[in-house]
């Protein structure tokens, strides 16, 4: 072999050498590495995959920090997701309290002693008790002059 081949291969082979073994990129580029499929869909990232094999540098890369950023967005929106549930509950849980609250002092002003159904519904069972139950002092005349009237039309 000629000098000037071998300071040509030499030369190569330490270029080769310092890129196989100084170079991480290309270190990453030849490694294989499995990802499992459906950490693919989760990143929704496209791959070179060799079913489901591809390169360090394209699971590090791509895939990883694709799923953190989707990760990261789908935590985010589960944040405001809660965010917003908290506020619409806030809301409707005091709209519902004032709505309870006036029912109650609509049913406090109503069925009270001095609102209208305490004060009616007593004297109308009271008035009706009175009247079907208590005679008055005139009553028991007409029902003597009834039983006559009656007891002449029984006998005709």
């Amino acid at each position: 072999m000629s000098k000037r081949l071998q300071k040509i291969l030499v030369t190569v082979s330490v270029l080769i050498l310092v890129a196989f073994f100084g170079c991480a990129a290309f270190q990453e580029a030849v490694t294989p590495a499995y990802i499992e499929p459906d950490a693919i869909k989760y990143a929704d990232v496209n791959v070179p995959t060799f079913t489901p094999w591809t390169s360090l540098w394209d699971a590090k890369y791509k895939v990883d920090r694709w799923m953190d950023l989707r990760h990261k967005e789908v935590q985010l929106d589960l944040v405001r997701k809660i965010e917003d549930d908290d506020l619409r509950y806030t809301f409707l849980k005091d709209v519902e309290a004032t709505h309870i609250r006036s029912a109650e002092e609509l049913r406090q002003n109503l069925f009270s002693p001095e609102g209208p159904l305490g004060l009616l519904i007593p004297t109308i069972l009271g008035g009706t008790l009175g009247a079907l139950l208590i005679p008055r002092p005139g009553d028991r005349k007409r029902i003597a002059e009834l039983e006559k009237v009656n007891g002449k039309n029984n006998n005709v």
